[in-house]
């Protein structure tokens, strides 16, 4: 179930897992958008938006910046559980884990550090990257703890960004100067796919999604040998003059047959899914003033955020989509929605007048 060297805590303030570059931070606000039909916000009743919570924070002069950034598969959707970034303590990006039973916590950590998770199993094992003392790292943490690093080179730099549903497979990046490498780690072992950023892993660990040489890729892996193929800039739905600049790869679904993302020229940004079909990829825009889609299910619905606000595009039978606003806290529509599983749950942030709190939508 992304997921944008130097400092990235400001970059991932605005939002994360990929922006127009390679560089590994998360994902922001993009400057450019499309004039298009905004999204139809849906009945009140028919979508539900709770906030998880905040936790204890030293400087109360300011809001709350919280945001849910990744959830699992539960057995039911009591059992869900979620992870993501907030306040905490003198720390403004603390990792958090959230279940309904539970309730919002904060992750042990080995620093007290800006740090937020990527990813969470099925079985609960949380991975993210932690602004640390030395450099950004790459994390591997339960709900109770302890956290550990997984490996990276010598001087280098790395994050996590996703992992599978038994947690056997986590993918990432590294970087040891100015060029990032995707990779994944196999049951803690290292692997390196090639140049660029892995945003998410499918449940087989034999295709990951991502981003490689500003374009959106994924990479197969057949004889112990990755490949990288690169997806398709335009498809069903475009309407691009100009040339294509930029695509990104978001996320993978679990059973590795859609990849979320977007693509965009100088003027103009368009959320967009790939779908695997007998002949390659097939790319379809996403309607509405789509911006980013970040996450995807095996259905091919899709989450992200549209004209500033948390949306989903719904995969009808004959494979058009349709786009549905997502309630927000409060009568400000200011909202980003980070990653959907197979039980209709929907994880991002939503402001309110507390600041941005990390929320969780329930479709019908």
């Amino acid at each position: 179930m992304m997921r944008i060297p130097g400092s990235w805590v400001a970059v991932v303030v605005g939002l994360l897992t990929g922006a127009c570059s390679e560089n590994p931070t998360a994902v922001e606000s993009p400057d450019i958008s499309v004039r298009a039909a905004k999204p139809v916000r849906p009945p009140s009743s028919s979508i539900t938006v709770v906030a998880l919570g905040t936790l204890p924070y030293a400087d109360t002069r300011r809001g709350d910046e919280g945001v849910a950034l990744a959830l699992n598969n539960g057995t039911s959707r009591s059992s869900t559980r979620i992870g993501g970034r907030t306040a905490y303590d003198t720390n403004r990006m603390h990792p958090f884990t959230w279940t309904q039973a539970t309730g919002i916590a904060p992750l042990a950590v080995i620093e007290s550090r800006p740090g937020w998770v990527q990813g969470v199993s099925d079985n609960g094992v949380m991975v993210g990257e932690i602004n640390t003392s030395t450099g950004i790292l790459p994390f591997v943490v339960t709900a109770t703890g302890p956290m550990s690093y997984l490996p990276v080179p010598s001087g280098s730099d790395g994050g996590a960004t996703a992992i599978s549903a038994d947690g056997a497979c986590i993918s990432g990046w590294v970087s040891g100067g100015t060029s990032n490498q995707a990779v994944i780690w196999r049951s803690g072992v290292l692997e390196i796919l090639g140049p660029g950023m892995a945003k998410g892993i499918a449940n087989d660990c034999v295709t990951v999604a991502g981003s490689s040489q500003d374009r959106a890729v994924t990479w197969q892996n057949a004889g112990g040998v990755w490949t990288v193929e690169v997806l398709p800039e335009r498809g069903p739905g475009s309407y691009f003059i100009g040339p294509v600049l930029n695509t990104q790869g978001m996320d993978i679904s679990p059973s590795g047959e859609y990849v979320s993302g977007r693509r965009a020229d100088s003027a103009s940004a368009r959320a967009v899914v790939w779908r695997r079909s007998t002949s390659g990829w097939v790319a379809s825009d996403m309607p509405g003033s789509s911006e980013y889609a970040l996450g995807v299910d095996n259905g091919g619905r899709a989450v992200g955020v549209s004209s500033g606000t948390a949306t989903v595009w719904n995969r009808g039978s004959t494979g058009a989509y349709t786009a549905q606003a997502l309630p927000t806290l409060s009568r400000n529509t200011q909202s980003w929605a980070n990653a959907i599983n197979e039980l209709g749950q929907v994880v991002g942030r939503s402001v309110d007048r507390h600041g941005t709190q990390p929320v969780m939508w329930t479709l019908p």
